[in-house]
């Protein structure tokens, strides 16, 4: 892959259920948080509106729930990639079921849990402060 310029801002969202956070497994073995990039004219809400669907199959996104928490820019160990995160936090009352064909399931975890996930270290960190956001 060519070095671009290009920058491609995506808005994320941390789902938080009974002292847990949802991350999603995918194919590839990475995890992540929900979420994806903004297409042109899309505001935040439209764009985890459509990224929940597609990814989880979540119908029941209500933007009043979504609370700005962080943003943070993550530039790949090789220099290919500058991407840009807007992140959010949304509490559930009641874990909904995923039904997903983009990813290979969904892992609640404890702040224990997190704590020693081997991750890159501002992702973890971030995660880490949601428990109490």
């Amino acid at each position: 892959m060519d070095q671009t310029n290009d920058i491609r801002p995506s808005v994320k969202i941390i789902f938080r259920n009974a002292g847990k956070i949802m991350l999603i497994k995918l194919a590839n073995g990475t995890i992540d948080i929900p979420g994806g990039g903004i297409e042109y004219g899309e505001s935040n809400a439209e764009t985890l509106r459509r990224e929940l669907e597609e990814e989880l199959g979540f119908q029941g996104f209500d933007p009043g729930q979504m609370k700005l928490f962080h943003s943070w820019h993550y530039i790949s160990r090789k220099k290919k990639r500058h991407s840009v995160y807007i992140v959010y936090t949304y509490d559930l009352d009641a874990i909904p079921e995923f039904h997903s064909k983009e990813i290979d399931g969904t892992v609640w975890m404890t702040h224990d849990d997190v704590s020693r996930m081997d991750h890159v270290p501002e992702f973890k960190e971030m995660l880490l402060r949601a428990f109490d956001a």
